[in-house]
């Protein structure tokens, strides 16, 4: 049986406060290329709950007041084990609510399932704006094989978003909150045949929460916050060739969390203020960070356990901490650090691993600890009371260490423990007048050479 396009405009407008409070709309429509206008204007506590079952249906609600509740839900439940395959698919819902303490849920989703294909389902389309404080957004998409695309814009303080795509394929979600106190969280999981998932989440103003996970291979997540006190999570799991990129800026006291678990994954990470934090853990091989940090009183802790995986960090600034762990072979660190009273702490365990670092500034200090074959060191520190300390456990390993541009207490310790291993230490490349350069080099084992220069 054919079934007919079917057009459905409601419309609540009502012309007094004690009417406009408390009216319900409730439309179900079973069927294809369906479309559903809902508006209520004015009030409080008004509801509309649209459902819409098939192909190519689309919705608008539009809700002016507060205490308001719209729920969308386009879906499919056919079994396609039975008979006739149908799936939900080309779906278009958008919520709009202006005021405060409003409730909005889009449910887009497909259960029709094929042998041969497994769940059906296309492209659907979600929308939710909220100009209001204290809110609640929510869309759900799954068992869509199609892209899927959800975005969420809300404008006020206080508010929560949530995105979760199911089972896609290059799904796309995105929120953006401009206020204080909002919460921001995307999770998109999909078949392991699945690629290519994007979400992005951006706030502005301060004390924001933002929080994406994903399962996926070529993926993308980019958080942008500007504001202090704001806090930043990303996890990508059970993939590869994903990206995490975090820029949180104009602000202090802001926070940044990224975990990633698959191959050749890359995060970059820029922050720009005073009293940050960042941890950043990669658990496979070719993985690779960059990070920027400038202000005073940061600090970064990255922990790499793949091999050939790189990182390179940059702090601009004072009384800042860098610690870093390399776990695995031919990794490479590079570390830039700028202002006075900054310390960085690498260890490497694999072969063949690399690391140059940099200093500019005084009372600064470097701890290195390479404890493997054919590893490499270079420290650059320029300014006065500084001290860099490396320790080396292989064979063919090499340092080297130059130090100058201040005329106090700049101090070395160098350990190497076995055979082939080189050390070059220079101090006071720039030949001012100075006083209580002092390098301590041991070597055990057999064939080494050190060359030790102070001037």
């Amino acid at each position: 049986m054919k079934i007919k396009s079917l057009v459905l405009a409601i419309s609540t407008v009502l012309c007094t406060a004690a009417v406009w409070a408390d009216n319900k709309v409730t439309t179900d429509a079973s069927g294809n290329n369906n479309t559903i206008n809902a508006t209520q204007q004015g009030g409080d506590g008004n509801t509309t709950i649209i459902t819409q079952v098939s192909d190519n249906n689309q919705s608008t609600t539009s809700q002016t007041g507060n205490n308001n509740t719209a729920s969308v839900n386009q879906h499919n439940y056919n079994d396609g084990w039975l008979g006739e395959v149908s799936n939900n698919g080309t779906g278009l819902a958008a919520i709009n609510q202006t005021g405060d303490n409003n409730f909005a849920t889009i449910d887009q989703g497909n259960s029709t399932y094929q042998a041969a294909y497994g769940y059906l389902g296309s492209q659907s389309t979600a929308t939710i704006n909220q100009l209001s404080s204290n809110s609640v957004a929510n869309i759900i998409q799954y068992y869509q094989l199609g892209t899927n695309l959800a975005a969420i814009n809300q404008a006020g303080d206080t508010n929560t978003a949530n995105i979760t795509q199911s089972y896609g394929a290059g799904d796309s979600a995105s929120i953006s909150q401009d206020g204080s106190g909002n919460t921001a969280t995307i999770t998109q999981d999909t078949d392991p045949g699945n690629t290519g998932n994007t979400a992005s989440i951006t706030q502005t103003d301060a004390g924001n929460q933002a929080t994406i996970n994903q399962q996926s291979n070529n993926s993308t997540a980019t958080i942008n916050q500007s504001g202090y006190r704001d806090t930043t999570s990303i996890s990508q799991t059970s993939g590869a060739y994903n990206s995490a990129n975090v820029t949180q800026t104009y602000g202090a006291y802001n926070s940044a969390s990224v975990t990633q678990s698959g191959m050749s994954d890359t995060t970059a990470i820029v922050q720009g203020g005073g009293y940050q934090g960042i941890t950043l853990d990669q658990k496979n091989d070719n993985s690779a960070a960059t990070i920027n940090q400038n202000g005073g009183y940061n600090s970064i802790g990255v922990t790499q356990n793949g091999m050939s995986d790189t990182t390179a960090i940059v702090q601009g600034g004072g009384y800042q901490g860098i610690t870093l762990d390399q776990k695995n072979d031919n990794s490479a660190a590079t570390i830039n650090q700028y202002g006075s009273y900054n310390s960085v702490r690498v260890t490497q365990s694999g072969m063949s691993d690399t690391a140059t670092i940099a200093q500019n500034g005084g009372f600064s200090g470097i701890t290195l600890d390479q404890e493997n074959n054919n590893s490499t060191a270079t420290i650059n520190q320029n300014g006065g009371y500084n001290n860099a300390g490396v320790t080396q456990s292989g064979m063919s390993d090499t340092t080297t260490i130059v130090q100058g541009g201040g005329n106090y207490d700049i101090v070395t310790v160098l350990s190497q423990t076995g055979d082939n291993n080189n050390a070059i230490i220079n101090q006071n490349i720039d030949g001012s007048s100075a006083f209580n350069y002092i390098a301590n080099v041991t070597q055990s084992g057999s064939g080494n050479t050190a060359t030790i220069t102070q001037q």
